[in-house]
């Protein structure tokens, strides 16, 4: 199904050469609370899966010796603490913070590295680990976040996807990949299906809009992706195959291999897609990974390629669609100091297609990213200081022929938006006199920075005279057309927040509060629209009336498109009751939080004549909302453990115009029940109506949309492997079916997402550690 390659099978067949050897050395380390940087006594700390463990003394550290294999996992657990996992690669000192995150996800991977969550002022975040999301049944990233707190998916009829959250809209949301932005330079947007979901381990999202360490305009948020990391010599298969469509199917292999402080892994992915019932869509990815565990600190590189090739119904194939995505890292100590971080992140994207006859496009983008940062503590001040840069470049290359004309044109266009600045986080943390109050922590986060926009564009006209001598066609030079432009903006981003934690003999509680304002430029997209039909202007507000020349007039006809402004405010939440006795349930979560998003001269689009989008500046507009989530856990219920996690939003958005396309309410809810070898899980995800206006006008109304997923999933160990067989039905109750009949085919849109599917799946693993057993 999948093309062979053969530098794909160096890269492995090297890689299976590799070995790791034992090593005898003494573990060494310390317990701290994580806000005050107070000594924890008595805390436990073992190896996972081993009986060799100690405990921490009056000072905080513990010590012990170890004769086997790195890397090793430590698990660090103490009464009043969320119990911590940190894998150790090599030797080394261990410095463990303990202390419960602000509002903590379904499944938290603590990977012994600061996660992006608790660097950012106080807000509403989670974290999803995907070790075994395939139990779940789910094989796209997208599938993943719809079932997070006021996340929602859209998808086109090509399979591309991008997030909304809490009402925004998909260009306001920055999705990194290991530190690298995914967002595309042209339009701000990050399309999720060019993520291998297979090579990841974690998801991070932060909701809100002043996010101080992403870069300038994160109004919605910012999801974070965490690629796995070779820390254990493993070779993993992962098969799934569509049952009611064959064509609609996945393949992954993947290797990872240690010797000693150095780790190297590869996986090959692929996957097949019917998203508009008909065309097959093909995506191959390949990951390659290397880190290198030094004594003062880790380094690791990354690279990411993705070809996507698309076959329709009638045969022809057309393959380019190209992305490379490579990101570097440190973090560790640098000159004797603690606690560096430094990031570099490249992507690259290339797309040429002739899907019309008469309109041709040589498409290609490059992001180039940079931070270095240092993170501090002292006494009980604490905080990270950030300098970042973001490159973007967008080449486009068009040549269009209309049927109904002689006259035909090229236009070429380079367009370049540069932004640089530092970000930094101060927080101060005080104990408090009050029993029931442990603590409360004051944050203040701050980003300015500078950016430049470059714009030039040169439009070519021709005139086309067809020779019947020779059956050709004859181009005569019109004219050439230069647009340039050059501007400079300031950007800024202020938050303050507070965090509050404390305990009470029944239960524990976190409540939060943040507000700040943010600035978000407009991309290189809405800048290369509004240069575009601004010389075209007087044609345009003819056929206008008065109301829309009223509305358009800022954005048309002034020097230049503002800067969009947010003011954000959000308050909330988290009770958490444990061990409860008087009932089945022995873990209750229930957590909110209300916000305010108002904007200033919010940005939006308006189609003239069903063609051209053209951008413009809003006065005013405003999002608002409240989030409710609940999760619990039953360790006895019909003979296993229950988990159960149900979230519901509820959004208001002043003007659909400004914010189309956005569901209210939102709901979601996921019901996993364990036994055994035996695992069954339950899906739903609701959404409400969503209205499209123009104009003022409600011209579509889109229905309320239901998904109910249904997944089985056995494990067991089979001789030297850990299996896993997971039969699937993707939207129980829909009437759609992946398979569209050509004869009869719909004009209605089709959504693959949507649609009902039965899905068999078969995961392998092989480890070293299996096969010493």
């Amino acid at each position: 199904m999948f093309p062979h390659s053969t530098h794909r099978v160096t890269v492995f067949v090297c890689l299976v050469l590799l070995v790791v050897s034992a090593v005898h050395a003494q573990i060494t380390g310390k317990v701290v609370n994580k806000e005050t940087q107070e000594e924890i006594v008595g805390a436990n700390v073992l190896i996972v899966n081993t009986n060799t463990g100690t405990t921490t003394d009056d000072k905080g550290v513990f010590s012990f010796d170890w004769q086997g294999d790195f890397p090793i996992k430590i698990r660090v657990s103490h009464i009043g603490y969320s119990e911590q996992e940190v894998t150790v690669l090599v030797p080394s000192e261990i410095w463990m913070e303990m202390e419960s995150s602000v509002l903590k996800g379904e499944e938290i991977l603590i990977t012994g590295d600061r996660r992006k969550i608790e660097r950012e002022v106080s807000s509403r975040g989670e974290d999803v680990s995907l070790e075994q999301i395939e139990v779940r049944g789910i094989r796209d990233i997208g599938e993943v976040l719809q079932e997070m707190s006021s996340v929602v998916i859209s998808t086109t009829t090509s399979g591309r996807q991008a997030a909304s959250i809490r009402g925004s809209n998909a260009n306001e949301i920055s999705v990194y990949l290991d530190g690298a932005k995914l967002n595309r330079a042209l339009d701000g947007v990050a399309d999720l299906s060019a993520i291998d979901m297979m090579d990841l381990s974690s998801v991070e999202i932060i909701r809100g809009g002043n996010s101080v360490f992403f870069g300038p305009g994160n109004f919605g948020g910012v999801i974070h992706l965490s690629s796995r990391s070779p820390e254990s010599n493993t070779i993993t298969l992962y098969r799934n195959v569509g049952l009611t469509d064959a064509r609609d199917q996945d393949l992954s292999g993947a290797i990872s291999l240690r010797i000693r402080s150095l780790g190297i892994g590869g996986r090959f992915s692929g996957k097949s897609r019917l998203y508009d019932g008909r065309t097959l869509y093909t995506s191959l990815f390949n990951n390659l990974v290397s880190t290198l565990n030094l004594s003062g600190g880790k380094i690791s590189a990354r690279h990411l390629s993705l070809g996507n090739s698309i076959k329709f119904p009638a045969g022809a194939i057309i393959a380019k669609d190209n992305l490379a995505v490579n990101r570097a890292s440190f973090s560790g100590s640098i000159f004797a100091t603690r606690d560096w971080e430094i990031q570099y992140g490249t992507r690259l994207w290339e797309w040429e297609d002739s899907f019309f006859d008469n309109i041709t496009r040589n498409l290609s983008e490059e992001t180039k990213s940079f931070r270095i940062g240092k993170s501090f503590r002292w006494n009980r001040w604490d905080g990270t200081l950030q300098w970042e840069m973001e490159d973007q470049w967008y080449f486009g290359d068009n040549r269009i022929i209309p049927k109904d004309t002689r006259e035909n044109w090229e236009d070429s266009a380079r367009l370049r938006w540069l932004d640089k600045g530092w970000a930094g986080i101060l927080r101060y943390t005080t104990p408090t006199d009050t029993p029931t109050m442990e603590s409360v922590r004051f944050e203040l986060g701050v980003r300015p920075s500078r950016a430049k926009y470059n714009h030039r564009q040169i439009i070519t006209e021709f005139d086309s005279l067809y020779n019947q001598a020779s059956n050709s066609w004859n181009q005569t030079f019109i004219q050439d057309t230069l647009y340039e432009k050059e501007s400079r903006v300031e950007m800024s981003t202020f938050r303050l927040g507070a965090y509050l934690r404390g305990t009470t003999p029944r239960f524990r509680y976190n409540l939060f509060f943040n507000q700040g304002w943010n600035k978000r430029p407009p991309t290189l997209n809405d800048y290369f629209l509004w240069f575009t039909t601004r010389n075209q202007a007087d044609e345009i507000l003819h056929e206008m009336n008065s109301e829309e020349q009223a509305i358009l007039f800022q954005g048309v006809l002034t020097d230049t498109l503002f800067v969009e402004h947010l003011s954000s405010t959000e308050v909330g939440g988290e009770l958490v009751w444990e061990q409860l006795t008087t009932v089945a349930i022995d873990r209750l979560v229930i957590n909110g939080s209300i916000f305010r998003n108002h904007y200033i001269d919010k940005i939006a689009y308006r189609l003239v004549g069903d063609i051209l989008p053209i951008p413009y500046n809003t006065p005013i507009a405003a999002v608002n909302g409240v989030e409710l989530g609940t999760k619990l856990t039953m360790p006895e219920i019909f003979g296993g453990s229950l988990k159960f996690i149900g979230n519901i939003t509820l959004v208001n958005v002043s003007n659909q115009e400004v914010f189309p396309d956005k569901p209210n309410p939102i709901s979601h809810f996921v019901v996993d029940w364990r036994k055994g070898i035996f695992h069954l899980n339950l899906s739903h995800v609701y959404e409400g109506s969503r209205v499209y206006q123009r104009g003022g006008v409600e011209i579509r109304q889109y229905d309320s949309r239901e998904n109910t997923n249904l997944t089985l999933t056995l494990t067991e160990s089979i001789w030297l492997f850990d299996a896993s067989v997971s039969y699937s039905i993707r939207n129980l109750f829909s009437d759609q079916v992946t398979f569209v009949d050509y004869a009869h085919y719909s004009t209605d849109p089709f959504n693959y997402y949507e649609a009902y599917r039965t899905l068999f799946s078969l995961k392998l693993t092989l480890s070293d550690k299996k096969v010493k057993q």
